[in-house]
C-alpha cells in the first residue's frame, strides 16, 4: 500500500515537471517569436549597426535632404566633425548618393559610397528611402564591413520601420505643408517643395502633423 502511494506521488511529480518544462519552453518560444516580429525603429536600428563591429564610431540615418534624424556616435567616441561641419557632411553625402543613383539603370543599384580619409572612413549606404551614414576607424576592411551590414539589413528588412519622428519640421514648414496639402498638391510635389523625403511627407500627413493642424 505504501509502495503504491509512493509510486503515484512519483508519477504526479514527473507529470508536473513535464508540464512545467513544456510551459516554460512555450513561453520562450513566444518571446522568440515576438522578437522576430517586433518592429525595429530608426534609433534601435542605428544602435544595432554600431554593435556590428568595434571599428564603427558613428551610425545614423539621414533623409535624402541630408537631415540626420536618428543615431549618433558610439558612447565615449570623440567626433572630428561637429555642428555646421557635421550638417554639411550629411548634406553632401545625401547629395552624392542621389546623384549616383541616377545611373542605377545603367550600372545597377548603388551599394555604398566611401570617403577614405587619413583619420576615418565615412560610408553612405542607401537603406529603403533613407541613407545610413557610418564613420569607422581607418583600419576597417571596407568591403567586409559593408557586406556584413547589408546582410544584417536583409535579415531584418521586413521589420524595419525607419520613419523620422513627426517633429522634424518647424512651424514655417508645417504651415507650408498645410497650404500645399489643402491646395490639392500631390505628396511628391510637397516633398520637393519642402526638401523632404516623400515617405516622410506621407508619414507627417498620416501620423499627426496635418491632423493636429485640422484639430486646432
Amino acid at each position: 500500500m505504501q509502495l503504491t502511494k509512493l509510486l503515484r506521488s512519483y508519477i504526479l511529480i514527473r507529470e508536473f515537471t513535464f508540464y512545467d518544462i513544456v510551459l516554460r519552453e512555450g513561453q520562450k518560444t513566444d518571446v522568440l517569436n515576438d522578437n522576430q516580429t517586433k518592429e525595429i525603429k530608426a534609433e534601435e536600428f542605428s544602435r544595432n549597426i554600431v554593435a556590428l563591429d568595434p571599428a564603427i564610431r558613428f551610425a545614423g540615418l539621414i533623409e535624402r535632404s541630408g537631415y540626420l534624424f536618428a543615431g549618433g556616435p558610439k558612447q565615449g567616441t570623440p567626433q572630428y566633425l561637429k555642428g555646421i561641419s557635421a550638417d554639411l557632411s550629411f548634406s553632401q553625402s545625401a547629395e552624392i548618393v542621389l546623384l549616383r543613383e541616377h545611373f542605377s539603370q545603367e550600372l545597377g543599384n548603388l551599394k555604398y559610397v566611401l570617403y577614405n580619409y587619413n583619420k576615418v572612413k565615412l560610408f553612405s549606404i542607401p537603406v529603403k528611402h533613407y541613407i545610413l551614414a557610418i564613420s569607422t576607424h581607418i583600419t576597417v576592411d571596407s568591403e567586409d564591413l559593408v557586406n556584413r551590414i547589408v546582410k544584417y539589413i536583409k535579415s531584418v528588412e521586413h521589420r524595419l520601420s525607419l520613419h523620422p519622428p513627426t517633429n522634424i519640421i518647424n512651424k514655417e514648414k508645417t504651415d507650408t505643408l498645410r497650404n500645399l496639402y489643402e491646395s490639392g498638391f500631390e505628396e511628391e510635389v510637397i516633398a520637393d517643395q519642402l526638401d523632404l523625403d516623400l515617405s516622410t511627407v506621407k508619414t507627417l500627413i498620416k501620423d499627426g502633423i496635418y491632423s493636429k493642424i485640422e484639430n486646432k
